[in-house]
């Protein structure tokens, strides 16, 4: 469920990665077996997983942002249990591009419950992007959200990157 946008109007475009790994077609997550907290009994499988997304200018292929999610799971028999979740933005040289008129969490670290056994993790965020500045009318909405999928039998990344306007 990975939707991504195509413009090449100097747009922007996501681009999913696990650590320094690209791929073009599919998001993949990093799992990172935790210590059970005390609150679970000793040896239950808990894991923190991650997945992250980058964001680039399509007309120069620069990259403009990357998107963090990650949350630390504990698989019971009749139960998965979801906690820990933590998202964050990163910037190039740490420094945010002055195009980026707004970023705004509109959803962040939601768990979503469908039943015990299936839950999802996930932010949204809403991006202003402004090729020129000066010229207000030429600005660019986009809702990015980014996630992970939690069932019994595996954890899905997903990601939803659509231009609004």
């Amino acid at each position: 469920m990975h939707a991504v946008s195509t413009c090449s109007d100097g747009g922007l475009r996501a681009t999913p990665s696990s650590g320094s790994a690209r791929t073009a077609g599919d998001i993949t997550t990093n799992a990172i077996p935790v210590p059970t907290p005390p609150a679970f009994p000793p040896g239950t499988p808990c894991y923190r997983e991650e997945v992250s997304e980058e964001v680039y200018e399509t007309a120069a292929y620069t990259t403009i942002y990357e998107l963090y999610f990650q949350a630390s799971v504990c698989l019971f028999s009749n139960e998965i249990v979801l906690y820990g979740l933590d998202t964050s933005l990163s910037f190039p040289n740490d420094v945010q591009d002055p195009r980026l008129t707004s970023m705004q969490f509109v959803v962040r670290d939601q768990v979503v419950s469908y039943s015990p056994t299936e839950k999802d993790g996930y932010s949204e965020l809403w991006v202003t992007f402004c090729p020129d500045p000066a010229q207000p009318s030429a600005c660019q909405r986009y809702l990015h959200r980014l996630g992970l999928i939690f069932n019994p039998a595996w954890v899905y990344p997903f990601s939803v990157f659509q231009r609004l306007s």
